[in-house]
């Protein structure tokens, strides 16, 4: 089962901005809070919000005082193929691929094409963009994070080598330098 969140616009902006900023929790919080409110899920560690289409974006330090953001992330879809499931071959594998399309096309229609595009090897290949900023960038990704795909935009800081990313691009994405 597929579970798809509708991602507008005026998310994609300040996500956008965000790789341009300075990645302060403080700052990164200011602007999220004018697009939804702060969410009950929040920790010391973790600044949630809730924003517009029933979408989560979490802050998550990258510092033990929490001052600084190491990622941002907004889950948009979810999928649960079922316990040991082919995904390669999975009759939903085309609506999870459309989903990723369209989310796609919302960014780029938004913020401009993306700077770079990529896919994983193997068997069920997940499929990246990245969009590059001044001191950051933002990513829109397949991933198989807590053991079912999803998909979904983090932004980060610039990684210390330069983007240079290795394969599974979510696994570079989570822990580049």
């Amino acid at each position: 089962m597929i579970e798809t969140l509708p991602l507008a616009p005026v998310v994609v902006r300040p996500l956008r901005s965000f790789a341009d900023g300075d990645f302060e929790l403080k700052t990164m919080s200011e602007v999220a809070a004018t697009l939804g409110a702060p969410s009950a899920n929040s920790d010391d560690r973790l600044a949630c919000f809730d924003l517009p289409g029933e979408l989560v974006l979490q802050l998550a330090a990258a510092d033990g005082g929490a001052e600084r953001v190491g990622a941002a992330v907004v889950p948009i879809c979810g999928w649960d193929p079922g316990a040991g499931a082919e995904l390669a071959g999975h009759p939903e594998r085309g609506a999870y691929d459309g989903h990723y399309d369209q989310a796609l096309e919302t960014i780029s229609s938004t913020v401009g094409r993306p700077d770079h595009d990529g896919v994983d090897d193997g068997p069920f290949p997940f499929r990246w963009s990245v969009w590059l900023g001044r001191t950051g960038l933002m990513a829109l990704q397949q991933s198989h994070y807590d053991d079912c795909p999803d998909i979904n935009i983090w932004v980060r800081p610039s990684p210390a080598g330069g983007f240079a990313p290795t394969r599974p691009f979510a696994e570079w994405l989570i822990s580049a330098p």
